[in-house]
């Protein structure tokens, strides 16, 4: 195996990988043209613009996956902390409530 020399084997045709050879892909430079604004004007303005432009205006733009998953686990721990607070106000108020109790019991029991 010391001297072995590479050598190129001849496949049988249904064995053979066939490369598949694809066009590029085209440049895609959309470009709304003669459009009416609102004011009467006609621009040419590009469509990746003109949607990133309004994406802050309607809700339902979705922004790329990765900012919304972040945006949700933000909003998830949000939900948490201030599930965390509302429980610790309620046991608070609960010691409150209980205390007025305690001392109206008390003060009922010494006037009577």
């Amino acid at each position: 195996m010391l001297g072995a020399k590479p050598t190129i084997f001849d496949f049988l045709a249904y064995l053979q990988r066939t490369a598949v050879h694809r066009k590029p892909p085209k440049k895609r430079t959309a470009i709304v043209q003669g459009s009416r604004w609102s004011d009467g004007s006609t621009s040419r303005l590009s469509t990746r613009s003109h949607v990133h432009s309004h994406a802050h205006d309607h809700n339902y733009c979705m922004q790329s996956p990765t900012k919304l998953k972040q945006k949700l686990t933000g909003v998830v721990s949000a939900l948490e902390s201030a599930k965390k607070k509302l429980k610790i106000a309620h046991q608070c108020n609960r010691r409150l409530h209980n205390r007025v109790n305690s001392m109206n019991t008390e003060q009922s029991a010494m006037s009577a």
